[in-house]
């Protein structure tokens, strides 16, 4: 998950006999923002948490009826603060610790999101706590 890669290698990298390289092929944000559009049929769950991920396919994965992707997108770091916002009303606990704990959310975000989570007693911990 080089970020300084050859976006080159990176590219050949992501046809790769081996699944597990392409998924983090898929993953490393020098992956071309081209080769992210034609991954995220594949490995939705690597495009959409990396960070160079096209805005546009961010806010596809927000609309996702899959709420493990809905919660990849909440918590990458340039999803946008609108998508987050709206994320932050989202009916699924893990969307809303996601959102909570990513540092690039509104505040506002964040706090509803931590709210939300909070009144149905669930604690959440930041990524950060728990060393990740």
């Amino acid at each position: 998950r080089d970020p300084v890669a050859d976006p080159e290698i990176v590219r050949r990298l992501t046809v790769d006999a081996d699944p597990g390289v392409c998924r983090s092929a898929a993953a490393n944000p020098a992956c071309p923002p081209e080769v992210l559009e034609t991954l995220v049929d594949v490995l939705p769950h690597a495009v959409l948490a990396n960070p160079a991920s096209p805005e546009h396919l961010l806010v596809a994965g927000a609309h996702s009826v899959d709420g493990a992707l809905r919660a990849i997108v909440g918590a990458n770091p340039s999803t946008p603060g609108r998508v987050l916002t709206a994320l932050s009303r989202d009916p699924d606990a893990r969307v809303l610790r996601s959102v909570a704990t990513n540092p690039g959310a509104p505040a506002p975000a964040r706090r509803r999101a931590e709210k939300r989570v909070m009144t149905d007693g669930e604690a959440i911990v930041a990524p950060v706590a728990l060393g990740l």
